[in-house]
Order: structure tokens, then sequence, then C-alpha cells
């Protein structure tokens, strides 16, 4: 999961629903007292300063490339039941 301010409330849904199916959470957010913290498995925490007026995600999205290959080497490549189910929430909550 990523959490960045401003923290958005449907972290929390997600979060629930995940914990339900025995995930393991993985967050990457700013800080450590970033509101999500108690719900991590695992933390990573990356810098989002950018050099302008806006914040740069950049390094979270290279750190969530990085994992995703790594776990997808890790589970292997049987994902399409995780995948639908995934599909199933996405269109649930219209998260596009």
């Amino acid at each position: 999961m990523f959490s960045f301010p401003r923290y958005s409330e449907i972290n929390y849904s997600i979060l629930e629903l995940a914990k339900k199916r025995g995930s393991k959470i993985i967050l990457i957010t700013d800080r450590v007292t970033s509101p999500l913290v108690p719900y991590a498995d695992y933390l990573l925490t990356v810098k989002i300063d950018g050099v302008g007026f806006t914040n740069s995600y950049v390094v979270p999205l290279c750190v969530a490339e990085s994992l995703a290959i790594l776990i997808g080497q890790k589970i292997g490549t049987d994902s399409k039941q995780r995948l639908a189910d995934l599909d199933f929430y996405i269109s649930k909550n219209n998260l596009y």
C-alpha cells in the first residue's frame, strides 16, 4: 500500500480487506508517523520531496516496481484468480 499526504480514508478499507484475506501489508510511505504504519507488517519509507512545488513519486514507483518483480518471482505466474479478485474490488469501488 502507498500512503502519502493527504492520506486517503479508502486505504483503511483496503487494509481491512487485505487483512481479512490473510495478506501481509507492505506500506510504502513518506515517514514513520504515517497514520497507517500501525497496520503494516513491513514498512518502507521513501522521500517524495520534489524540487518544485509538488511532490515527486519517482522513488516510490521504483521501489514498487522492484517489489513487484521480486514478489512475482517468488509466487510464480499462477495469478489469474488474484487478478480477477483485484479487478472485482477495483470495479466495486470505482477505483480506475
